[in-house]
């Protein structure tokens, strides 16, 4: 069974589909779950630090402190879709 890590720095949740995405910025990783039952465990860039959801696209946007793109994961499929750059390390909260 998968656990979502020591460090949590943030929690989102979607409200169209009910599942939680909880940041563990010491593993780099992102939990996807379901009540108490971790689905699954999404490796981001370094030290993701904030998180945000569209839910309408079931699109979750995470923030990586220590590298430069925005992880961007498709709800659906559990993984990263595409890593977007912006061209500093972000440091302000998503939106």
């Amino acid at each position: 069974m998968e656990s979502v890590g020591l460090t949590l720095t943030d929690v989102a949740v979607n409200p169209n589909t009910s599942l939680a995405y909880v940041i563990n910025s010491d593993s780099n990783h992102v939990s996807d779950m379901n009540g108490t039952k971790v689905i699954s465990n999404i490796t981001t860039e370094g030290a993701p630090n904030d998180i945000a959801i569209n839910p309408n696209t079931n699109m979750v946007y995470v923030a990586n402190e220590l590298s430069d793109p925005i992880s961007v994961i498709n709800g659906t499929r559990n993984e990263i879709a595409v890593n977007m750059t912006c061209h500093q390390v972000p440091n302000h909260r998503l939106i």
